[in-house]
């Protein structure tokens, strides 16, 4: 779902770039006993080849207790018809453990 070129920008963490390193990102964090992850978007714009999606997201582990919860920003692309995650940046809304 991600462009050729695109870029996250997870939080406490590096710009991870390319989808493949994206992808691998994600299936280490989904893993054997994977978290449900509840997109909810709540503005999309889109302008010409490129449209900007505001969202939250909630994450709960097997059993419903929610680990995560934040807000994102996703630049998408339309490249060849599809529309393709170009950027994506997301963060907490909960307090950083120490």
């Amino acid at each position: 779902i991600y462009t050729k070129n695109a870029k996250a920008f997870p939080p406490n963490s590096e710009i991870i770039q390319g989808w493949e390193n994206i992808q691998e990102t994600w299936v280490e964090f989904m893993g054997p006993d994977a978290p449900s992850i509840l997109l909810t978007t709540k503005a999309a714009e889109a302008i010409g080849k490129t449209a900007i999606e505001e969202g939250v997201y909630t994450v709960k582990i097997p059993g419903g207790q929610v680990v995560d919860k934040g807000k994102y920003i996703v630049i998408w692309k339309k490249d060849d018809g599809e529309w393709l995650m170009h950027l994506d940046i997301y963060n907490s809304d909960m307090p950083v453990s120490q």
